[in-house]
């Protein structure tokens, strides 16, 4: 499998995975400058979630700062939003070592990340731009109803 199907897989996931949740979640398609991977959409609890989703084969994964500071971006444009959030969502895959497939999320704080991020499996990948975010999913509001 290349890295774009990978890509487009776990960004998938992330929608379905929102959507089971209750809210109202989109893959942006196309690789763009000034877009993040996903958006989820909260009406119920007036929140907005940006997602740059990673996936990776090895046991680490480099993000580039433009990549984060995108969403950041976008995100300051929907003040009408009183809880908006930029999350870096990474995937690694199964790798020789490990059994199992692991997701990590986190919350961006700020602007100015470094020119590249480094994220691994193994260690505690505390940064001062990034606050793990738990249990994204936890939260299950009553489904958001669309009017035709």
């Amino acid at each position: 499998m290349n890295n774009r199907k990978k890509g487009y897989d776990w960004e998938d996931q992330l929608v379905k995975k929102f959507q089971r949740a209750g809210w109202f979640a989109v893959r942006l398609g196309s690789p763009s400058p000034f877009l993040p991977d996903v958006l989820a959409i909260n009406n119920n609890e007036g929140r907005l979630v940006a997602i740059e989703a990673k996936s990776s084969s090895r046991d680490y994964i480099s993000v580039r700062a433009e990549q984060l500071d995108k969403i950041v971006k976008f995100m300051g444009e929907f003040a009408a939003y009183k809880k908006r959030e930029a999350v870096l969502a990474v995937k690694f895959l199964m790798v020789p070592h490990r059994r199992k497939r692991e997701e990590l999320y986190f919350r961006l704080k700020g602007k100015g990340f470094p020119k590249n991020l480094h994220i691994a499996i193994s260690s505690d990948n505390e940064l001062p731009c990034l606050e793990p975010w738990k249990d994204p999913f936890s939260v299950n509001p009553a489904p958001i109803k669309v009017s035709h």
